[in-house]
């Protein structure tokens, strides 16, 4: 048997039911992704993130923690600005909207890593366009800043141990 496990499951609460513990265990599941409905505060999360590990140890923790309004766990958690907000911050001052995306990679990158998450599937790295879903979750329409800025973000979450997922291809 390889390590290779190809699937990624949600939970549907906030503590495991004995139906998930059971498809936990199954040598397909590779991964969890949690939720803004599997969070209550950093205690609770933690030992959900424990319960899976001892159920399966090798199923990596994932997250969609982008900021903005697709922050997945909030409370005892900094709340961290959208991207198109570090855009704006971009556009004003280049510096200054370098280092905010790398402070917010990086204070996610932090926090996501002390409650045991693995994988952070952000940032988007989409061109803004008048998308209702991607509205705000964009750092820029101009490829040059996207790339800079996302690449500062993606350095914060890897400088803390998380690995990036870059979203979405071929676009939203």
């Amino acid at each position: 048997m390889n390590n290779f496990a190809p699937l990624i499951i949600n939970i549907d609460s906030t503590e495991i039911s004995s139906y998930e513990e059971d498809l936990i265990s199954n040598e397909l599941i590779g991964g969890i992704i949690l939720f803004k409905h599997n969070y209550a505060n950093k205690r609770q999360i933690m030992r959900l993130i424990d319960d899976v590990k001892k159920i399966n140890n090798r199923v990596l923790i994932c997250v969609d923690h982008e900021g903005g309004r697709v922050q997945r766990f909030i409370n005892e958690f900094t709340k961290i600005p959208s991207f198109y907000s570090i855009g704006k911050a971009y556009e004003a001052d280049k510096t200054l909207g370098a280092d905010l995306a790398y402070s917010c990679g990086y204070a996610s990158g932090y926090e996501l890593k002390s409650i045991g998450i693995d994988i952070n599937f952000s940032p988007v790295i989409d061109l803004s366009s008048n998308s209702e879903v991607l509205n705000e979750r964009t750092f820029s329409s101009i490829p040059q800043k996207v790339s800079v800025l996302a690449s500062k973000y993606i350095t914060g979450l890897i400088e803390n141990g998380i690995i990036p997922v870059v979203k979405h291809y071929p676009g939203h």
